[in-house]
């Protein structure tokens, strides 16, 4: 779990990218002027996070947070991984993300 820790870190540091399981901190007027989270089964943190870049740099800070790995222990790494990338593909090429959690969950 170390190795996805690390991967994580570069992605979020590379491309300020954070998703939820990274811990999303930010001030409640904030939250609101982007919209809050969107009444979506998966991929919200990711729609949040891609409206919060509109309003300025996203800063990651010092220290850890504590997620579960529940879902990687389960499925693999190789399994769990491409099971998130290609639901974020699905979703960049605009395919509902109640499809997606539809597709997801029949694997």
């Amino acid at each position: 779990m170390r190795w996805i820790e690390g991967l994580v870190a570069v992605r979020c540091r590379l491309l300020s990218m954070p998703y939820g399981d990274q811990a999303l901190f930010m001030s409640r007027e904030m939250f609101e002027r982007a919209g809050g989270f969107p009444n979506e089964p998966l991929l919200e943190d990711y729609a949040l996070v891609r409206r919060l870049k509109k309003y300025g740099r996203i800063v990651m800070a010092e220290g850890d947070a504590v997620t579960s790995a529940r879902r990687w222990r389960r499925m693999g790494f190789v399994r769990a991984t491409w099971s998130n990338n290609l639901c974020l593909a699905a979703y960049k090429l605009g395919v509902s993300t109640e499809r997606i959690e539809r597709w997801r969950n029949a694997g």
